[in-house]
């Protein structure tokens, strides 16, 4: 889409700070705002990725939480590997 270069340039640096990703997802996931370490919020609002009111955050526009929450969530172990071994 008309976003996609956008998109993929700010998931490209959050994929180079794992600590940012996951202040990230924390965000994109949660129904309601959330309290972040004051560094990753200052980061992320600098970015334009999050609002912040108060000391909390939410994301900036929907677009940004469908689309991180789609990119971020794939780094979920997936279930293969969680499950016990019986023989």
């Amino acid at each position: 889409g008309i976003y996609s270069d956008h998109l993929r340039s700010h998931l490209a640096m959050l994929q180079d700070e794992p600590q940012l990703a996951s202040a990230l997802q924390q965000v994109v996931t949660a129904d309601e705002s959330v309290q972040l370490e004051a560094i990753a919020a200052y980061k992320l609002e600098s970015m334009g990725l999050i609002q912040m009111d108060g000391n909390r955050a939410s994301p900036s526009c929907q677009l940004y939480r469908l689309y991180f929450r789609s990119q971020l969530g794939e780094k979920k172990e997936c279930q293969c590997h969680s499950k016990n071994t019986e023989r």
